[in-house]
């Protein structure tokens, strides 16, 4: 039996090969993450010990580009809603968000 994974994502013109992450953070971590992805100077924060309500964030990355694609959910009736567009970041942006995951 063959087992298939696969392992790294590219965008479309593009030779980055990309990790995904995706993660399960509080609640109270939505309005410095939504901050964050629409281009506002705050630190992002990832806490993923989870009490209350969640979030999730999925990031596709690459640390040595350094180049990321975040993007937001709200978790509402059950299900993952986005919350934010799917937002490029280069340079410290990306690393910024790289070193939380």
């Amino acid at each position: 039996m063959l087992l298939f994974f696969k392992g790294g994502y590219k965008r479309e013109g593009e030779d980055i090969v990309l990790q995904k992450k995706a993660l399960d953070v509080a609640h109270s971590c939505r309005d410095s993450l939504k901050g964050f992805l629409e281009g506002k100077d705050v630190e992002p924060d990832v806490n993923t010990s989870i009490n209350g309500g969640i979030i999730r964030l999925e990031v596709y990355y690459n640390a040595a580009a350094p180049v990321a694609y975040a993007q937001l959910f709200d978790f509402s009736n059950y299900t993952y809603e986005p919350a934010t567009g799917i937002v490029e970041l280069r340079g410290p942006k990306a690393d910024q968000i790289i070193t939380k995951l």
